[in-house]
């Protein structure tokens, strides 16, 4: 479904477990937030912060992530299990009961 969704938008997919995570680029990212809108941020790209999202049209998530990062957003696709699973792995002391 996400890479579907990845092609209809035209936006990057990626598989998390082929993805190299920055540690700094998790440090900018609050884990209330990325398991608030359920997203990792994944590396730091000049001005721009790469985030790994469910949801890339969430307008408001775009937002409260640049305003936290200080940095332009740059969302690509991944599918919910595989994001899921990183937010347990880069923010274990913020997993949902």
């Amino acid at each position: 479904i996400a890479q579907t969704l990845a092609a209809q938008i035209q936006a990057p997919f990626v598989h998390l477990n082929e993805e190299t995570v920055q540690p700094e680029a998790v440090a900018m990212i609050s884990g209330v937030l990325a398991h608030h809108h359920s997203c990792v941020p994944l590396r730091i790209e000049e001005d721009r912060l790469l985030v790994a999202m469910m949801n890339p049209f969430d307008l408001i998530a775009l937002e409260d992530l640049q305003l936290s990062a200080g940095r332009f957003i740059s969302p690509v696709v991944a599918p919910a299990d595989e994001i899921r699973r990183a937010l347990r792995r880069y923010y274990p002391q913020f997993v949902r009961v």
